[in-house]
């Protein structure tokens, strides 16, 4: 996050173990981190540091103009 200059937030559940159970039962994810993408009026679901690192992979090939036609 610090490379790609987004701003971040952690929240640790280290003493919040039922909050932990819950949000991997509602996300569907079983592996920490779980990262969602916030906005002033949405939250989405990202998943985990692999999918981060892939979405911010696609984005940056986007801004160099890899992988589009033209």
């Amino acid at each position: 996050m610090n490379e790609q200059k987004k701003e971040y937030t952690v929240t640790y559940c280290d003493k919040a173990p039922t909050a932990l159970k819950n949000l991997k039962s509602t996300c569907e994810w079983q592996t920490v981190p779980i990262i969602f993408e916030m906005s002033e009026h949405t939250e989405v679901f990202i998943g985990g540091f692999t999918e981060l690192k892939r979405r911010f992979d696609e984005t940056n090939k986007k801004g160099r103009g890899e992988g589009t036609d033209g």
